[in-house]
């Protein structure tokens, strides 16, 4: 129950973090240029924020820790979509949507394996 816990927290802190680069670059860009930052920087402050995670907690299982995360994520961005657009249409977008929900599976998955590659053997 606690690594559930520290996951769910852990995918809040890379969905917030991730909210607050697109926000960022809204302001200082076009929307385009906004979304193509915010996917371009989607993997790296998962990697930053999963290394704390797998650290912490050690390896566990890849694909369902990408998959959890990544659909923490997926529902934080549903949610915020539904609130401040009262659609769903950012889920049509590959830019605004699909592309940085793969590369944050990919990353979250990615370090996963690299934290059991590194865990030293038992026995």
């Amino acid at each position: 129950m606690k690594r559930l816990r520290a996951l769910l927290l852990h995918a809040l802190t890379l969905w917030v973090l991730c909210a607050a680069v697109e926000g960022v670059a809204r302001l200082l860009s076009s929307e385009n240029v906004a979304l193509a930052v915010s996917a371009a920087t989607a993997p790296l402050l998962a990697a930053m924020v999963f290394s704390v995670y797998f650290g912490r907690f050690g390896p566990s299982s890849p694909v369902g820790t990408a998959l959890g995360a990544t659909a923490v994520v997926a529902a934080l961005d549903m949610g915020r979509s539904l609130v401040l657009r009262g659609d769903l249409s950012a889920f049509q977008s590959p830019l605004a949507t699909w592309l940085p929900l793969a590369l944050v599976f990919a990353q979250v998955l990615a370090s996963a394996i690299v934290a059991r590659r590194r865990q030293p053997p038992s026995g």
